[in-house]
């Protein structure tokens, strides 16, 4: 069964991947993993422009990025409040206290090993979201020769160019929230310990470029 194609974020969660009728290779989307950028590479690169899920039809490999969990909680939850709270300033110690509390809100503070429960670790291909990703998917592929090498060229010169920038909004919600962490170190450790799974995967997985 095909899912209707959609950027609905509350969707992510039960499986949906990227990929075409033709690939046996699927990207597994992980909000705040690079996400937005990963999926204009692939619908533009690869020609990945249609939602599918892995529960219904599963491929034979994927492509996941993972990120580090405490990184990848202050800017989701930033991202959680610009989206739903654009008009309530997160600003004030009592709601900050309450979000280092709860700490996962929606799918961009959910934990990553969530978005691939039921599948093989040894069938994905896993980025780590760091300084090297861009050029450690430019040799992944050029090994897996999904394009010719001109196009492949134009294409990463274009994402290089166009990666996304976050808004000023979101930028100053990011610094907000790692002030008052900086404040309360007690918050660092509680949320590590809500992320110690992934954690764990991070530690257990090998990643793409590394030795």
């Amino acid at each position: 069964m095909r899912v209707q194609k959609t950027h609905n974020f509350n969707n992510w969660l039960s499986g949906t991947y990227l990929s075409n009728d033709t690939s046996d290779i699927g990207y597994i989307i992980i909000p705040k993993n690079a996400s937005s950028y990963m999926r204009d590479l692939v619908e533009e690169t690869f020609g990945w422009t249609t939602e599918f899920n892995y529960n219904d039809n599963p491929k034979q490999k994927y492509i996941v990025v993972l990120r580090d969990p405490y990184e990848r909680w202050i800017t989701g939850v930033a991202e959680y409040f610009h989206l739903n709270h654009r008009n309530l300033s997160i600003d004030n110690d009592g709601l900050l206290h309450f979000m280092c509390q709860r700490v996962v809100f929606d799918v961009h503070t959910e934990e990553q090993r969530n978005f691939i429960q039921g599948i093989n670790l040894k069938n994905i291909t896993f980025f780590k979201l760091n300084e090297n990703l861009s050029s450690n998917l430019r040799f992944y592929v050029t090994e897996k020769k999904f394009h010719n090498q001109l196009d492949l060229e134009l294409n990463f010169n274009y994402f290089k160019k166009n990666t996304t920038i976050d808004s000023d909004e979101k930028v100053q919600l990011v610094n907000i929230i790692k002030r008052f962490l900086k404040n309360n170190p007690k918050y660092t450790h509680r949320i590590k310990d809500r992320y110690k799974l992934d954690y764990e995967l991070i530690k257990k997985v090998k990643f793409y470029g590394t030795n």
